[in-house]
């Protein structure tokens, strides 16, 4: 029981994340930290002991720091996975990063149709121009594929 109630905690936290991300480009810190501490308290329960904390958060933030050095991922985003290490074991974990980057580049590949062909919705219109693509909104799709 205690386990749905921290799935629901990351679904709806990982859903405000994506629509923050999608709407304003931009995750604040505040929240990042905010949602580590709910998750660190919600995982001491059920963890199997003090090296699921320390070194499950440890695994997404040394895997994708050299690619956060190539600038392919912001800083944010490797937080985000940070949290959700907590919450997927280390298989699901790349996984999920694996296919958060798969739907990064579907997104990205229909943003610039969308852009060529000129009928795109003014949400659209805004992500072209800052030339990024919202990962916040394909880690999510991919975390909730992961936890089903």
């Amino acid at each position: 029981m205690f386990q749905y109630f921290s799935y629901g905690f990351l679904f709806i936290f990982l859903a405000f994340l994506a629509y923050q991300d999608f709407l304003y480009r931009k995750i604040p810190n505040r929240l990042m930290l905010y949602g580590f501490i709910i998750s660190l308290v919600l995982k001491i329960p059920v963890c199997n002991g003090i090296w699921e904390i320390i070194a499950y958060p440890l695994i997404p933030f040394f895997l994708l720091l050299p690619v956060w050095f190539l600038h392919g991922i912001g800083a944010a985003d490797i937080k985000l996975f940070c949290i959700i290490s907590l919450y997927l074991n280390p298989e699901k974990l790349l996984i999920c990063i694996f296919n958060s980057f798969i739907l990064g580049a579907v997104f990205g590949i229909l943003i610039l149709i969308c852009g060529r062909l000129g009928q795109s919705h003014h949400l659209i219109q805004k992500i072209i121009m800052k030339r990024s693509v919202p990962m916040a909104v394909c880690i999510f799709v991919a975390t909730v594929y992961c936890m089903a």
